[in-house]
């Protein structure tokens, strides 16, 4: 536990942080050295007491972790508001669990509620800001509230953690297209239809940048491979016949 509890700074976990000290001051409690003797006592009645702190501590946690479980299952099988309410729940019997404030900050964004996704998504990220999935789903919000600095911040530190995600690349890509960075999005959105190549709607946005970038032939190719995948997809079949005229 001494060992673990050292590997764990700095602590963020309380439950971490009681063990550590409970153990530090356990050991050097019960075990008493006599003045100029090899003979250890061991204090039981001290012994007896650490024994029942862990057992109620432990109990405590127990429940709240079981509480925080029983609240994410609710939200996973509700939807919108309720999702929302029970996924907050999740976090208040666990609020040290990045997991578990990831998924409440997503359920957030889904359903619009912005300012919530955002304080939930900073809170996992303090915990842990190597959670690449944090970092996207924030640049996410970011976006949609029309921060687009901190959004393209956002996506490159999720990009730097987990260079091959379709979605992080697919994300970084769509911003730039939307801010007329065409290059870029041409170098995200292109790796994102490598990584997800039944992915049309990539196709269908890299076609749009070539486009953008008079690039025509290149745009061809994107657009029909948008309809290889997805025949009834109108837009790619009128930038087809804008390219042809």
């Amino acid at each position: 536990i001494c060992v673990n509890a050292l590997a764990s700074f700095p602590f963020k976990n309380p439950a971490t942080l009681l063990l550590f000290w409970a153990d530090v001051s356990f050991i050097g409690g019960i075990y008493r050295k006599r003045v100029g003797e090899k003979k250890i006592d061991v204090s039981y009645s001290l012994l007896k007491c650490y024994l029942l702190i862990f057992a109620v501590t432990g109990l405590i946690l127990s429940y709240m972790g079981l509480q925080a479980s029983r609240y994410i299952y609710l939200a996973r099988n509700s939807q919108d508001k309720a999702s929302l309410q029970f996924a907050e729940k999740s976090t208040m019997y666990n609020p040290f669990s990045y997991k578990y404030l990831h998924f409440a900050g997503t359920v957030a964004m889904n359903t619009g509620e912005y300012q919530k996704a955002y304080t939930l998504l900073k809170k996992g990220i303090k915990l842990n800001p190597y959670y690449d999935s944090l970092h996207n789903n924030l640049g996410m919000v970011y976006l949609l509230t029309g921060n687009i600095e901190k959004a393209e911040e956002e996506f490159l530190i999720a990009l730097q953690l987990n260079p091959d995600s379709y979605e992080f690349n697919n994300n970084a890509g769509f911003l730039y297209l939307t801010t007329k960075r065409y290059d870029e999005a041409i170098k995200y959105l292109k790796k994102a239809t490598q990584l997800k190549p039944d992915a049309y709607l990539s196709f269908y946005s890299l076609g749009l940048a070539y486009y953008m970038e008079k690039q025509y032939k290149e745009a061809e190719e994107q657009f029909k491979r948008v309809l290889e995948i997805n025949p009834s997809f109108i837009p790619a079949k009128e930038y087809l016949k804008k390219i042809s005229n």
